[in-house]
């Protein structure tokens, strides 16, 4: 049997990270509806938690792409324009949320 590691591929990361980003701002708003119309204190105290801890992976998040923005740049000449867009995307995007 041959347990050899995958190399280590990276091409997708920034897509998948995008693709995160956008599904756990979409879940902050879905909380935030949720919040406005229940009386439920105890669900609104749960739901802003979890809201905190979604804007620190959003954070985390942001770290990550620009890591892999970076990475692609000195991997590949041909898509540095690009990355570095998606990476200021983000950054422009974050700036007003801290």
């Amino acid at each position: 049997m041959n347990n050899k590691p995958k190399p280590d591929d990276r091409s997708d990361n920034v897509g998948r990270i995008q693709d995160n980003i956008s599904m756990t701002i979409q879940n902050i708003h879905r909380a935030d509806e949720m919040i406005e119309k229940t009386s439920d204190n105890k669900m609104k105290k749960e739901l802003e938690e979890k809201n905190k801890r979604r804007q620190n992976a959003l954070k985390g998040m942001r770290s990550e792409i620009r890591d892999e923005a970076l990475y692609n740049e000195q991997s590949s000449s041909n898509q540095q324009n690009d990355n570095k867009y998606v990476a200021d995307l983000y950054d422009n995007y974050f700036e007003g949320s801290e």
